[in-house]
């Protein structure tokens, strides 16, 4: 499986805590003491290829990138670490990404995550991703999402419809709704 970890935000949502060269995925938010982003390697330490792990940010955090990502992964590949040259948002640097896997011939699933997620259960995490691997190779496109506490506006919506596997196959997707058509949810 070949994975993106994508971790080229420009630390606006957390400000003050987060500012331009210190983003969210660099701060230790979690129960650890390591970043967002470290946190996000070292759940796929031991599960996933270490060789299959890219890793998209921006070339104004380089150095951070490189430092965090030796932390966990001393025999990581600098060639593994795609910097953007400016910040276009998630879907250029998925389609960035992806390009390169095409011009490698790489056609093994894709796995793409943020570097800034909280992920308590650790097992239930890389259980998800085997049975999305499984469905992958069948076809399918998967995505993974959590059922909202409340209404939330800043988050796209997932409309589930039937079940499949341990899942449920997609009816629709609403990006960042209203707060009325978020209730629906």
């Amino acid at each position: 499986m070949n994975i993106f970890i994508l971790a080229g935000g420009s630390g606006s949502r957390l400000w003050p805590f987060s500012r331009h060269m210190t983003p969210k995925q660099f701060l230790n938010l979690g129960s650890t003491h390591e970043s967002l982003l470290q946190e996000t390697c070292r759940r796929l330490k031991g599960f996933a290829d270490e060789k299959q792990i890219r890793v998209i940010g921006s070339n104004s955090h380089e150095y951070e990138l490189k430092q965090q990502l030796k932390q966990i992964y001393p025999e990581f590949k600098e060639t593994n670490l795609l910097l953007e040259p400016i910040g276009r948002n998630t879907a250029p640097a998925i389609l960035w990404g992806l390009n390169l896997l095409s011009e490698q011939e790489l056609e093994a699933p894709v796995l793409i995550l943020p570097a800034d997620h909280l992920i308590a259960d650790l097992k239930a995490f890389q259980n998800a991703i085997k049975d999305a691997e499984s469905l992958c190779k069948k076809g399918f496109i998967v995505t993974f999402g959590i059922r909202p506490e409340h209404p939330e506006t800043g988050y796209g919506y997932l409309k589930s419809g039937k079940p499949l596997n341990e899942g449920y196959q997609l009816e629709h997707f609403v990006e960042k709704p209203d707060e009325k058509k978020a209730r629906e949810y």
